[in-house]
C-alpha cells in the first residue's frame, strides 16, 4: 500500500492533484491576507481618526473653557448688585469646573504622552489662572460686604443730617451752617451712587472738619455728636474698599496674562497635533502599502502556481494526448505497428 501511494503522488495525476492543492493553498492565503489586511488598515484609520479627534478636540475645550472664566471673572469685576454679583459668581464656579474638566481630558490625549512638558506647562497656568479666579472671587465677595458696609453707613449719616434739618426747622438755630449741610448732603449722595467713592469720602473728610464740635440746642448736639462719629468711619470704610478694587484689579490683569500665555501654548499644542496627525497619516499610509505588496506577492505567487501547473500539463498530459490520437489514427488507417 505504501509504494501504491508514493506510485500515485509520482504519477501524472498525483503531480496534477499536487499543483491544484497548491493553487488552492495559494488562493486562499491571498484572500486571507486580503481580508486581515483591509480589516487591519480599517482599525489603523480609526485609530488615527480617534487620536486626532481626542487632542483635537482636548485642546478646543480647554481654549473654550479658558476664555470662558477670563470672560465670567470679567462680569464678576463689573457687577455691583447682590443678586447679579451671586449669579456671576456661580457662572465662575461653572466655568471652572469645566476647565478643571477639560484639563482631565487634555491630561488623557495620546499626544499628551509625548508632549509632556507643554501639557505640564499648559496644566501649570491653567491651576494658577484658576487659583487667581478663586482669589479674586474671595475678594470679590469681601469687596461686596465692604460695599454693604459703606452704603449702610452713608444712608446712616443722610438720616442724621435729615434728622438735623427737621430739628432746625422745628426749633430753629442756624448752627450747623445750612450751606455746609447741603454740601455734605450733596457729596453723601454722590458717594452712594458711585461704585469707588474714596475721592468723594475724601473730600467729606475736609468739609467734616468745618462742623461745630457741638450747637446749643440739646437735641442738636446729641444728633450732631452722632453724625460725627458716623462720618469719620466712612474714610477707613472706603480705604478697605479701595485696596479690595486695587486686588482686584490685580488679579484681573494676572488673569489676563496667563490666558495670553495660554493661548500660546494651546496654539503651540494645536500645531503639534497637526504635525503628530499627519506623521500618523504617513504611517497609516505605509502599513496600507505594506499590506498591498503582500498581497500583490501572493497574487503573483498564485499566477506563477497556475503558469507552472499549466505548463506541466502541457509537457506531460498533453504530449501524452497527441501521442494516443496519434496512435490512434494510425491504428485506424491500417499499421500495424504504432
Amino acid at each position: 500500500m505504501p509504494q501504491q501511494g508514493s506510485h500515485f503522488f509520482a504519477s501524472a495525476r498525483g503531480r496534477l492533484l499536487i499543483f491544484n492543492l497548491l493553487v488552492m493553498v495559494v488562493t486562499l492565503m491571498v484572500s486571507g491576507a486580503a481580508v486581515l489586511g483591509f480589516r487591519h488598515a480599517s482599525q489603523i484609520q480609526e485609530l488615527v481618526q480617534q487620536q486626532t479627534l481626542d487632542d483635537m478636540s482636548g485642546s478646543m475645550n480647554l481654549a473654550r473653557d479658558t476664555a470662558n472664566v477670563a470672560t465670567a471673572a470679567v462680569r464678576l469685576s463689573q457687577v455691583v448688585g447682590a443678586l447679579e454679583y451671586q449669579g456671576e459668581a456661580e457662572r465662575l464656579k461653572a466655568t471652572q469646573a469645566a476647565l478643571q474638566r477639560s484639563l482631565e481630558q487634555l491630561a488623557h490625549a495620546p499626544l499628551a504622552r509625548n508632549e509632556q512638558q507643554l501639557v505640564a506647562r499648559i496644566i501649570q497656568r491653567s491651576t494658577e489662572l484658576q487659583h487667581s479666579a478663586t482669589q479674586m472671587l474671595e475678594r470679590g465677595h469681601r469687596r461686596h460686604l465692604q460695599r454693604n458696609a459703606l452704603l449702610s453707613s452713608l444712608y446712616q449719616n443722610q438720616s442724621y443730617l435729615h434728622q438735623i434739618r427737621g430739628i432746625m426747622l422745628r426749633d430753629g438755630g442756624s448752627v450747623p451752617d445750612a450751606r455746609l449741610l447741603d454740601e455734605i448732603d450733596r457729596l453723601i449722595g454722590a458717594a452712594i451712587q458711585t461704585p469707588s467713592p474714596r475721592p468723594t469720602v475724601a473730600a467729606l473728610d475736609t468739609i467734616m472738619a468745618q462742623l461745630p464740635e457741638g450747637a446749643s440746642p440739646p437735641l442738636i448736639n446729641t444728633v450732631l455728636g452722632d453724625f460725627t462719629a458716623e462720618l469719620r468711619k466712612l474714610g477707613p470704610l472706603s480705604l478697605q474698599l479701595e485696596e479690595s478694587d486695587l486686588a482686584i484689579s490685580w488679579y484681573m490683569y494676572h488673569i489676563k496674562a496667563l490666558v495670553a500665555f495660554l493661548n500660546t501654548d494651546i496654539n503651540q499644542y494645536v500645531e503639534r497635533v497637526v504635525d503628530v496627525s499627519q506623521q500618523r497619516i504617513d504611517r497609516s499610509h505605509r502599513e496600507l502599502r505594506s499590506i498591498i505588496l503582500f498581497i500583490i506577492a501572493f497574487a503573483l505567487l498564485a499566477r506563477v502556481s497556475t503558469g507552472i501547473e499549466g505548463w506541466y500539463i502541457y509537457r506531460n498530459l498533453g504530449s501524452n494526448l497527441t501521442a494516443i490520437y496519434r496512435a490512434m489514427r494510425l491504428l485506424a488507417g491500417g499499421e500495424q505497428v504504432v
